[in-house]
């Protein structure tokens, strides 16, 4: 019985190691027979718990799959905000400057521009954007 024992121990020392295929060699301690009935019992429990670790872990490598997967989406989802914020940014300090340069036509040129227009579309693109930081 002690050889038995030491192999059904050797194979389930292999299975907490990782490596599940010696979860065969427990299973085939379970054959009635060769081995006495608490062997197989143990064989029998041993290798249901192989089997079943083994299969957490590979819902667990999915998961984690699915996790970088997910991730990947939303870094590339932050770098898109970043870069549509700096592009906002942009057209609201352009506006400001084509604001600022037709007042200063207006009033230092004294061209009649129709700055009631021009400030109503800075004044519509100032209240719909919202700043990448918010």
């Amino acid at each position: 019985m002690e050889v038995p024992l030491a192999e059904l121990a050797s194979a389930a020392s292999e299975v907490a190691e990782g490596d599940y295929s010696s979860a065969r060699r427990i299973f085939e301690f379970t054959r009635p027979g060769p081995y006495p009935p608490q062997i197989q019992e143990v064989a029998e429990a041993f290798g249901m718990m192989a089997v079943k670790v083994e299969a957490r872990e590979f819902r667990l490598e999915r998961a984690l799959a699915e996790i970088r997967r997910q991730n990947e989406t939303i870094e590339e989802a932050s770098r898109v905000r970043a870069e549509f914020g700096t592009m906002a940014s942009f057209i609201v300090i352009v506006l400001s400057l084509y604001t600022m340069a037709l007042s200063f036509m207006q009033n230092v040129v004294k061209l009649d521009i129709n700055l009631r227009a021009s400030a109503s579309v800075f004044s519509f693109c100032r209240s719909h954007w919202r700043s990448p930081l918010s």
